[in-house]
């Protein structure tokens, strides 16, 4: 008889907590990269010659979501290269411009530039993120290390003359 009475009133009951779909308002979600682009600081043009500075940029074809904080560190293949980041640490909802970095390789050739991204979450973690895309030169790999955060790998080759 109990039995009876609580099995209804217990599958109201979860009926009427579980949510729809409400999950994705509320899910973190990572930047969608597009390209990493060069343009120099002297000609403004995508001509990068050594010793001159150039701007690296990692343009977003889709920012993120519910990310309170961005860490961006860049470096080159070679460690031959002089930077100085526009920005190391941001809030990334109120400040979810392209990342950039000026940089100055002093010796002319093909090297790699790097940017490792890490946004953390203040939502839900989406681990369906985790991918690797081409860019031209390059590539973008987007991870989920932890339910804390996104880390977003750039590389993308750039001539020097």
């Amino acid at each position: 008889m109990i039995k009876k009475i609580f099995l209804p009133i217990f599958a109201l009951a979860l009926g009427m907590t579980s949510c729809e779909r409400d999950d994705d308002k509320y899910t973190s979600t990572c930047p969608v990269i597009h390209d990493m682009t060069f343009k120099s600081v002297v000609t403004e043009t995508d001509r990068i010659v050594a010793g001159e500075k150039f701007v690296a940029t990692v343009e977003q074809a889709q920012k993120g979501h519910l990310l309170y904080k961005a860490e961006y560190a860049w470096s080159d293949g070679r460690d031959e290269g002089i930077h100085k980041p526009t920005f190391t640490s941001v809030v990334y909802d109120n400040f979810s411009n392209n990342p950039t970095d000026t940089i100055v390789f002093n010796t002319p050739g093909v090297h790699q530039v790097k940017l490792v991204a890490k946004y953390h979450i203040s939502g839900n973690a989406d681990a369906s993120v985790v991918r690797t895309d081409e860019i031209p030169g390059g590539k973008v790999q987007y991870q989920v290390p932890s339910w804390m955060y996104y880390l977003v790998t750039v590389t993308k080759n750039v001539l020097v003359e």
